[in-house]
């Protein structure tokens, strides 16, 4: 099958989005040679610097929300790797590695969380402590959920030329295990533990008050905690 056309897309979308915040940034660095000459011009600049890179990174996820938003929205399903829903999937990835530039910057991940939820139909909890990789668009986590050091929880797997989108739930007062891995479509149960370094395989039903480890990941014991 040939991808050249979704390439191509793809790479249209990230080039129109790093490049047209780009004059503004110009614009505030004129701005500043305007408003102070000499040593004031020097003295300030670093602040000029930081304000301009903070208004492009804030333009720039802007600009991939609204792409994203009024474009087709992320399905849950079996899809053809050229289709339209991979399309609009991948745009989903390229917002959520934008939104994630803003963790760098000290925003608050209670405020990140909205944001999310805002933007894509999932829901995150009050998660006590998220240490690894999830994407955001398509993963539900409860409440006073830990997600351990390089854990990884997936929407999304590729075989051979299709792609299967498929949301992952995750309940209240669960431990996702350092370095585990969550595929698509797992439901992991309340009060469930997944041990460190388990594989949760896609579309497993975790039960409530469990403990699970392993590769793949089977219940060992209940969790009376």
């Amino acid at each position: 099958m040939n991808y050249g056309n979704l390439k191509l897309k793809v790479g249209f979308l990230v080039l129109t989005i790093v490049f047209i915040p780009l004059p503004v940034v110009g614009l505030i660095l004129w701005w500043h040679s305007l408003l102070f000459k000499g040593m004031l011009f020097y003295l300030f600049l670093p602040f000029s610097i930081i304000i301009s890179l903070l208004t492009y990174i804030v333009l720039m996820i802007f600009l991939a929300v609204i792409m994203y938003k009024t474009g087709a929205q992320i399905k849950e399903g079996v899809f053809n790797l050229n289709s339209k829903e991979t399309y609009a999937w991948l745009k989903s990835i390229v917002l959520n590695n934008m939104i994630g530039m803003l963790t760098r910057i000290g925003i608050p991940n209670s405020a990140l969380r909205k944001l999310y939820s805002w933007i894509f139909p999932t829901k995150l909890g009050r998660t006590l402590v998220m240490e690894g990789t999830v994407e955001h668009s398509l993963v539900d986590v409860g409440d006073n959920t830990i997600i351990g050091h390089e854990a990884e929880i997936w929407g999304h797997m590729i075989e051979g030329d299709k792609i299967i989108i498929k949301k992952v739930r995750i309940g209240n007062n669960c431990t996702i295990g350092a370095k585990s891995v969550i595929m698509p479509g797992a439901v992991i149960g309340d009060n469930t533990i997944v041990g460190a370094m388990s594989l949760v395989p896609k579309n497993k039903v975790l039960k409530p008050n469990s403990v699970y480890v392993g590769v793949p990941a089977r219940r060992i014991k209940k969790n009376n905690l």
